[in-house]
């Protein structure tokens, strides 16, 4: 898997160099990305650990 970084906090998780996983925002201590569309889309919001 490739991180691409997008800029300004944002980010791409690359699979077999073609394949977008996830689509990444990272503010402070929090890494943000939505799974799914229209209304079945879920926010997941991850903590970094301390």
């Amino acid at each position: 898997m490739d991180l691409v970084d997008k800029g300004d906090n944002r980010y791409e998780f690359i699979l077999m160099k073609k394949i977008t996983f996830a689509s990444v925002e990272v503010r402070g201590n929090y890494m943000t990305y939505y799974v799914g569309s229209g209304e079945d889309q879920t926010k997941m919001v991850f903590k970094r650990a301390k």
